[in-house]
């Protein structure tokens, strides 16, 4: 399933806060984060920033609000992403901070300890 997945520090502009105005996201704060998953899963947020990705690094991000305050002269980003939602996920982070889905699964050992490993080192 595509998802998108906003920076922490992520800012949007006034024409992504209309559109989910429009779509019934009226409650937001000024900033989105990668833990708001009803907006991050909505098919229509991922179409509508889809539509309007440009060049980052060596991807294509919906980028945020013109600001200065940080060096790259906007306010975060949304990545889009594949995620499969039958398995259990997390999000990791590049150098660059660019999210990577990464699937794990649980363990419990016979003593109660739990751990979370990736799903390769199974």
């Amino acid at each position: 399933m595509k998802a998108i997945i906003f920076s922490d520090w992520f800012e949007p502009k006034d024409e992504f806060k209309e559109f989910l105005s429009s779509i019934g996201y009226n409650k937001l704060n000024s900033k989105l984060n990668s833990k708001n998953f009803d907006i991050m899963f909505d098919q229509r947020v991922v179409d509508f920033c889809s539509q309007r990705l440009t060049n980052l690094w060596n991807e294509k991000v919906y980028k945020g609000r013109e600001t200065y305050r940080f060096r790259c002269g906007f306010a975060g980003a949304g990545y889009v992403r594949d995620i499969d939602t039958t398995k259990k996920w997390i999000i990791k982070y590049n150098q660059v901070d660019a999210p990577i889905i990464t699937y794990v699964d649980v363990k419990v050992n016979d003593y109660g300890y739990l751990s979370v490993v990736s799903e390769d080192s199974k």
